[in-house]
C-alpha cells in the first residue's frame, strides 16, 4: 500500500468519526460531541491535503509506480501540464474537489464558531 492510499483511507476514517460526532451532537446536543466531530474534520482535511500533496510531488517527479501518474502524466510534459495533471483523472479530480469542499467548511465552521 502506498502511502498517499494511507492517508486517504486515515481521512475517510477521520471523516466518519467526524459525521458520527455531529449526528450524536444533533441528537444529545452536548458540546463535547461537536468539538470532536470538528476536530475529526481538522484531521480529514490534513489527512486529504497531505494525500494531494504526495500525489502533486510523485506527478511533479515523474514517479510512474502510481498507476494514476502512469495513466495522465508525460515525462515530456512542461511543468504548467504537470500542475493540471493533478485533476485530470476522475479520482485526482474527486480528490482535489473534496479538499476544496473541506477548506470552505472548515471555513464555515470557523465563522459560525465565533458568532
Amino acid at each position: 500500500m502506498h502511502l498517499a492510499s494511507s492517508f486517504q483511507i486515515l481521512g475517510l476514517l477521520s471523516g466518519l468519526l467526524s459525521l458520527i460526532f455531529y449526528i450524536v451532537f444533533f441528537r444529545s446536543e452536548k458540546v463535547n460531541h461537536l468539538y470532536l466531530g470538528r476536530i475529526f474534520k481538522v484531521a480529514m482535511f490534513f489527512f486529504i491535503a497531505t494525500t494531494v500533496l504526495t500525489l502533486f510531488y510523485h506527478i511533479i517527479t515523474d514517479d510512474f509506480n502510481l498507476l494514476y501518474v502512469y495513466l495522465y502524466s508525460d515525462r515530456t510534459l512542461p511543468f504548467i501540464y504537470k500542475i493540471s495533471v493533478l485533476w485530470a483523472g476522475q479520482s485526482g479530480s474527486l480528490l482535489v474537489t473534496s479538499l476544496v469542499l473541506l477548506f470552505f467548511s472548515l471555513i464555515e465552521d470557523f465563522r459560525i464558531k465565533n458568532n
